[in-house]
């Protein structure tokens, strides 16, 4: 959405820089109102790529979390040993 009205407005101050001076106070005007815009979209979109990365190590925490208990359960029951269990990958070794 921010993204239409930012190409809408830089489309309006083209036209206008096509009719007016550069210096003009309609054109200045128009400008600071696409900079603000364009800041507050680079804003909005770290802010969301924060909120991504911290989705990936919540669900990193919890496939972590998922695979100790299975390793945990399945040595119980076993008697094996799991390795490398960050990268979710289970290499099952019998104890000797």
């Amino acid at each position: 959405m921010e993204y239409q009205l930012i190409e809408e407005m830089r489309k309006e101050l083209n036209q206008l820089g096509n009719r007016k001076p550069l210096n003009d106070p309609d054109i200045l005007k128009l400008s600071q109102k696409l900079d603000g815009l364009l800041n507050e979209y680079q804003k909005l979109q770290y802010e969301k790529s924060l909120v991504i990365q911290e989705v990936v190590m919540v669900r990193k925490k919890k496939i972590k979390k998922d695979l100790s208990v299975r390793h945990a359960k399945h040595s119980q029951f076993h008697g094996t040993k799991a390795v490398d269990v960050w990268r979710a990958q289970f290499v099952v070794i019998k104890h000797p």
